[in-house]
């Protein structure tokens, strides 16, 4: 029933173009994630889908014709493309494939809920008008039809499948227990895919496990129908047990669906002649007692037929499913090694065998508890160890050549500890250490030798030598003075044995803390320096700032002050900067007094995330009272660190819907920060994009290579570093910097904003020049009471 009925819409589809002139059309199904999946689309043209978001949320992109329909369940049409806004981030491609007019037409199920939608697309202006659209929605109508019957078989579908699905991870359990070591799966597996076959009209299914290291097959399992159209399993096509390059190239690949045999360059004659056309198929990647094993679930069909979502979704768990019984069987039946082998992934780093952070920072704790318990300060020593400018040898000779100085220096701490001393690797060119019974003394005087072993004796990669040093900072576990011991009232033999007895020591965090400070200092003082922290009373200032940032985030004391932005045109204020703050006890404390540490401890994003909560409310708050249509907006600065973490940017958004600042957020970063690792920014840029939050390059032209950037980083606005600005009245080549700037960014349609804006002569200067905005001390100060401004 579905091959027919997938048949009958490609031929209404192809009737409805013919019908209507259309130049390109196609059929979409609303998925819960809100976005639209592409089912059938005819072929001219078809590549257009790649290039456009297709959903139905309300973003920008789900309030164009097709993610409305979907949402209103109404047709929704555009008589004219190209002066649609909705269509303005493909107008290019609008022109170039001639698409004038659309039509957008929402499908139902049964229960009258939304389905899909059909999508129509004119190369005429104005097209659609009433006569034609209630035309159209007849022809539609059978369409609908179809595709509802479609969406029925499937939930049938879906019910079969999931009572195997039961049955398959029952016996996985069985397995695991050692109660069922009687029962050969591959029966039960047999019969599972003659019933795929008949649910999803296939003309045959297999199951293939292999190991990718030497090529050879595991096992392989065919349905019957399989071996009856194809006489043979897959794997003894071409050489017995040896995996044919057909299906060697699809298993790199994760779930791939709707190969078109017929025309594929790695297909089998001998599948060909026996007229297989399409293959749709899901595999699994996996590591097995270091071994590289995969195995594939093959759909194979003669006709012609797309796979749908939902039997992508059912192949996929079938195959987890079967996978998970045949490994069970044949590598796992020792139950312990499976736990051996689950904890070593999830305790050790892949590369060098050393203990992951997490894992490390669990030794720690218990390293801490240990000391507290014997009264002993001194006890261990905590080593952070950081590989000076890694990042040089990563852009020199590649990442593959990184990873092998990492390698080359695991082996080298390794042999130069204990066995009983801890090693992990904590970042990218981060190392850890925690040496038992080894007093910070000792522990400098090791990674001392280890540098000096590494100036002498470079990594040899093939003909390369590359020297590297190290930056290490060095803590322990220490006594703390008991500031809430009482001191009156008691005798001084008293007061002696409550200290005795009272006996505060450091905690995980501070210890930590102290490294963390220390390789800094290491850092700060040139390369191969050991660095141990200071314990003593008068030199606690870090750990309290670590207190006075938590104390900070969790009561909510992060305050935003605003320095305004004009627009040196007309000279009205276009928004606002806002700079973060700390005020406690009615006292005011600043980010150089704070931020540094907090990114140290892995605390900066929480502060920014408050800053930009507290900021985006106030100016909502702003744009409501003094009736400007929400037009203020806002620029906050980020850390570097954000980059490391998608679901920042998710929150970030969050907090832009729930105050309405969408299309009014600007979030500052510098280019170092945004092409540090050009790609995940690219991603993260298009993900703001879509929910209309642009980022800004702040400090433009400090770099060495500024407008080099700009080949590759879309803005759009350029912020000039004040460096540039301060001086432009009295400095020529200051002058002509900020003019270079200013002009490169106009032919790039990018605003441009300066900073440092001290006095009128300069101002003056820059609306010379054409800089679109500014900010600084002469336009206004930074400050907590924004109704100033609008007084």
């Amino acid at each position: 029933m579905k091959v027919e009925a997938f048949k009958h819409i490609k031929h209404y589809l192809e009737n409805v173009n013919k019908k209507y002139g259309f130049v390109f059309s196609w059929i979409g199904l609303r998925k819960s994630d809100y976005t639209v999946f592409p089912l059938i689309s005819s072929k001219e043209n078809e590549d257009y889908l790649k290039y456009v978001k297709l959903r139905w949320d309300d973003s920008p992109y789900g309030n164009a014709p097709v993610g409305m329909s979907i949402k209103t369940a109404q047709i929704q049409y555009s008589n004219d493309m190209l002066k649609d806004e909705r269509f303005e981030p493909v107008y290019e491609l609008l022109k170039k494939k001639k698409f004038l007019s659309m039509i957008a037409i929402p499908l139902f199920k049964d229960n009258n809920q939304v389905l899909g939608v059909f999508a129509g697309y004119s190369d005429k202006i104005n097209f659609f008008n009433d006569e034609i659209i209630h035309s159209i929605s007849k022809d539609v109508e059978n369409i609908n039809q179809e595709l509802a019957k479609i969406y029925k078989d499937e939930i049938q579908i879906e019910e079969k499948i999931n009572e195997y699905l039961s049955i398959l991870y029952d016996t996985i359990t069985y397995i695991n227990k050692g109660t069922a070591s009687n029962i050969d799966p591959k029966y039960l597996t047999v019969d599972v895919l003659n019933d795929l076959d008949r649910l999803l009209n296939a003309d045959g299914s297999e199951f293939i496990i292999y190991n990718k290291t030497d090529n050879k097959v595991e096992m392989i399992v065919a349905s019957d129908l399989f071996l009856e159209n194809f006489s043979k399993p897959s794997f003894d096509l071409e050489m017995s047990g040896v995996l044919s390059p057909f299906l060697k190239y699809y298993m790199e690949k994760e779930h791939v669906a709707n190969i078109d045999y017929e025309h594929d360059p790695y297909a089998s004659k001998w599948y060909i002649e026996k007229g297989l056309k399409f293959i749709n198929s899901t595999s699994i990647n996996t590591y097995i007692y270091n071994k590289d094993t995969a195995c594939m679930l093959l759909l194979a069909r003669k006709n012609e037929m797309l796979i749908s979502e939902t039997e992508l979704n059912i192949l996929k768990l079938i195959n987890q499913a079967l996978f998970s019984i045949f490994v069970t069987r044949k590598y796992l039946t020792d139950i312990d090694s499976l736990r051996i082998h689950l904890e070593e992934i999830a305790t050790k780093d892949p590369l060098t065998g050393f203990y992951n952070k997490d894992m490390f920072d669990m030794f720690l704790e218990n390293e801490v508890k240990k000391s507290a318990a014997r009264m002993i300060s001194n006890a261990f020593s905590y080593i952070l160890i950081d590989i000076d400018n890694f990042k040089y040898i990563n852009d020199a000779y590649g990442y593959q050549a990184g990873d092998m100085v990492i390698k080359e220096l695991s082996n080298i701490l390794k042999s130069s500890t204990r066995a009983s001393d801890i090693l992990a690797r904590i970042g990218g060119d981060e190392f850890g250490i925690i040496a038992q019974d080894t007093k910070v003394q000792s522990a400098k005087v090791i990674m001392e030798r280890i540098n000096e072993r590494l100036s002498s004796q470079p990594i040899k990669l093939e003909d390369k030598k590359i020297y590297i040093s190290l930056s290490v900072g060095i803590s322990t576990c220490f006594e703390k003075e008991n500031q809430s011991l009482p001191t009156s009232g008691f005798s001084d033999d008293d007061k002696a044995q409550n200290k005795r007895l009272s006996k505060v020591f450091c905690s995980k965090e501070e210890v930590k803390m102290l490294a963390e400070e220390a390789l800094r200092k290491a850092k700060k003082s040139g390369k191969s320096s050991v660095v141990i922290a200071s314990f003593q009373d008068n030199d606690t200032e870090y750990i309290s700032k670590y207190e006075l940032i938590n104390k900070a985030i969790s009561e909510g004391l992060i305050k935003p002050a605003f320095q305004p932005i004009f627009d040196l045109e007309d000279g009205k204020i276009i928004g606002f900067e806002a700079l973060c703050r700390i005020e406690i006890n009615n006292n005011i404390i600043y980010p150089d007094q704070f931020i540094e540490e907090a990114e140290d401890l892995g605390l900066i994003n929480k502060i920014d995330l408050l800053m930009i909560r507290k900021a985006c409310e106030r100016i909502s708050v702003l744009n409501k009272k003094n009736n400007s249509k929400g037009s203020l907006r806002l620029f906050v600065n980020i850390s570097a660190k954000a980059f490391r973490d998608r679901r920042f940017f998710q929150d970030v958004v969050d907090i832009a819907k729930e105050y309405d600042m969408q299309n009014r957020l600007y979030i500052e970063i510098t280019e170092r920060e945004s092409l540090s690792s050009l790609e995940k920014f690219e991603e993260i840029e298009e993900f703001l994009k879509y929910y209309g939050i642009h980022f800004v390059i702040d400090d433009f032209g400090s770099g060495y290579s500024s407008f080099l950037y700009l080949k590759f980083i879309k803005t759009e606005i350029l912020k000039i570093d004040g460096a540039f600005v301060r001086n432009i009245t009295k400095n020529e080549r200051d002058r002509a910097i900020v003019s270079g700037i200013n002009t490169t960014a106009k032919h790039l349609n990018t605003k441009t904003l300066a900073e440092f804006i001290e006095d009128e002569e300069t101002l003056n200067a820059l609306v010379k020049i054409g800089v679109n905005y500014g900010q600084g001390y002469h336009l206004g100060k930074p400050t907590f009471d924004l109704e100033k401004f609008f007084q």
